[in-house]
């Protein structure tokens, strides 16, 4: 009976250690893919393989690494997949939410797309069914819709941003039927002779990844948001997600940067005056357009009734062509400013009495403009 015991005893004592390893092991869990030398740890690993592993996330092109998230200019720890940008959230309360997936579709969508505006028509995806999405306007139809449903979903998916549409790919060169959701890119296959193949996910967390540029760490090369800033991203996510990553630290005042601002009867002008570094001048349009010209200094003021162009603006004025501006509505506001370059456009800041943020996307000879305050 003794032995009995006693054998017993080892044996629990034998169950309670292979359980103990077991429960260390499962807590950490990792594994390293030989197709691109990454590693995948748990909580992420745990998530990649119960959500669809290599066909719905890809494989890992990064270790995971603190990275400033776009969308709120907080940092996460993040990973990325050809597919996927995995985020770990601890604020989220709920377990099931604590990782989540990275707008990336929406991300490579206003990448490519001045605005997220994508003017082909649209398209027939072959299969049946179609479904009306009210949150974005769009419609997701045939084999797509069958993927959205049975693959995740709004939570892997997200909704959808676009109508189905040809566009070429830059994989490959080929056009393919494609539709763009908040995390995911849709692209129908009809070459694959495999009916599950026929649609595929675009690989937009590596063209997201390449676009941000790696710093050699296998960290994306952000420059932290220049303070004043930071309340326009952080108040207006869409914001952020049109501009990507900052990619100088932002230059102001003690930089010499000057701001000036002049609204008019059919748009207004931004200036970027700098001792340094190159100066524009900007005509906002009311449709959201703008127009940029390099800013040459100060001009006469002009005569006529009050209020006339500024002596700042009056040659921008001038150069952007004075009747596509018309007469001034208001005086000249005129400060210090600063300025800050991201991934897909720039960020001005013009002070004085005006003290807002202008957004110009993408920072070129025209393109698009917002603008935001810059405090509460």
């Amino acid at each position: 009976m003794k032995q009995l015991r006693l054998l017993l005893l080892f044996a629990g004592f034998a169950l309670l250690t292979m359980l103990a390893g077991s429960t260390a092991q499962a807590q950490n869990a990792s594994r390293t893919f030989p197709e691109t030398g990454k590693t995948v740890n748990d909580p992420f690993l745990g998530y990649w393989q119960t959500h669809g592993g290599l066909a719905q996330q890809g494989l890992p092109i990064t270790d995971a690494y603190d990275e400033p998230n776009d969308a709120d200019g907080r940092t996460y720890r993040t990973q990325y997949f050809e597919r996927a940008r995995f985020e770990l959230h601890p604020e989220q309360t709920n377990p099931r939410y604590q990782i989540l997936l990275g707008l990336l579709g929406k991300e490579a969508l206003f990448a490519r797309y001045p605005g997220g505006r994508v003017t082909a028509a649209s398209e027939i995806v072959p299969g049946g069914g179609s479904r009306n999405f009210p949150e974005t306007g769009h419609a997701v139809s045939g084999l797509f819709l069958s993927y959205w449903d049975d693959n995740g979903a709004l939570a892997q998916q997200g909704f959808p941003l676009t109508d189905a549409f040809y566009e070429v790919n830059a994989a490959d060169g080929k056009r393919y039927i494609t539709q763009y959701f908040e995390r995911a890119r849709f692209e129908y296959h009809p070459e694959q002779s495999d009916p599950r193949y026929r649609v595929l996910l675009g690989l937009v967390g590596k063209e997201i990844y390449q676009r941000k540029g790696s710093s050699g760490s296998g960290q994306v090369g952000c420059q932290p948001t220049k303070q004043i800033f930071q309340y326009a991203l952080t108040s207006n996510g869409e914001l952020a997600s049109r501009l990507g990553c900052a990619t100088d630290p932002g230059y102001d005042a003690a930089n010499g940067i000057h701001g000036g601002y002049q609204p008019f009867r059919k748009g207004a002008v931004l200036i970027n005056q700098s001792d340094s570094r190159p100066s524009y001048a900007y005509g906002l349009y009311p449709d959201g357009r703008y127009k940029r010209v390099d800013y040459i200094g100060n001009g006469s003021r002009k005569a006529g009734d009050p209020p006339a162009p500024g002596p700042r603006t009056a040659s921008a004025w001038e150069a952007l062509g004075s009747e596509s501006l018309g007469a001034a509505t208001d005086t000249e506001e005129f400060g210090d400013g600063a300025v800050q370059h991201f991934r897909n456009g720039t960020l001005y800041y013009v002070g004085g009495g005006l003290q807002k943020v202008f957004a110009v996307l993408p920072d070129g000879d025209s393109g698009s403009w917002a603008s935001y305050a810059s405090r509460p």
